[in-house]
């Protein structure tokens, strides 16, 4: 009876101590491995936008004029969450997609001012996400389209050699809430993303 409950306690106590070892954030529900950074992307505070312009009057073909050059028709979201539209001036654009602001420019440009307007948006460069813990050069990154876990932990560096490889806890932005996951380096990475790569244990 006493080896009994001795052995019994014993287990417990491996167990507990294994159960201990875990990284942090190893029991956290799994993010997503599907999506894409530009699924109904909200734009926001440092997102750099080309925007390209076409229409008018076919009597007056100089109506709305292409910018000459790449970096003349590059624009990004200011701190206030607008954009210096090209002819139309200061539009909001933080928390618009880019259907959306596309829409609010072509709708300002045609009130008066052009007929038949054609607005082009592409996001140039996203706005970065965070990387912490366990890798060799923490910091924030821009994030591009296709970016995942394992291409997030290569621009930071690579991992420590204390790093847990095999996951990462991700902090991210939906809607008005915060949602924290357990990320595999297959997993998508989106602009405002905090990723904490948690140190191995043994």
């Amino acid at each position: 009876m006493f080896r009994t409950l001795r052995t019994t306690v014993g287990v417990a106590i491996v167990l507990a101590a294994l159960s201990g070892c875990s990284s942090p954030g190893s029991d956290l529900p799994l993010l997503s491995s599907t999506g894409q950074v530009t699924d109904s992307y909200v734009l926001g505070v440092g997102d750099k936008l080309r925007i390209v312009l076409h229409g008018g009057d076919p009597g007056n073909e100089h109506a709305i004029a292409v910018a000459a050059n790449e970096a003349n028709n590059q624009f990004v979201v200011s701190d206030t969450g607008t954009i210096d539209a090209p002819y139309v001036g200061a539009v909001p654009a933080a928390g618009l997609t880019v259907s959306q602001l596309k829409q609010e420019i072509t709708t300002k440009l045609a009130d008066g001012y052009v007929k038949d307007p054609k607005v082009g948006i592409d996001v140039v460069v996203f706005r970065p996400f965070y990387i912490v813990g366990e890798v060799n050069h923490p910091g924030a990154y821009p994030c591009t389209v296709g970016a995942r876990l394992v291409s997030a932990v290569a621009l930071a560096g690579g991992y420590t050699y204390r790093a847990n490889e095999t996951f990462a806890v991700v902090e991210r932005k939906q809607g008005d809430h915060i949602v924290t996951g357990r990320a595999t380096p297959d997993t998508p990475i989106f602009p405002d993303d905090v990723i904490h790569v948690p140190e191995r244990y043994y």
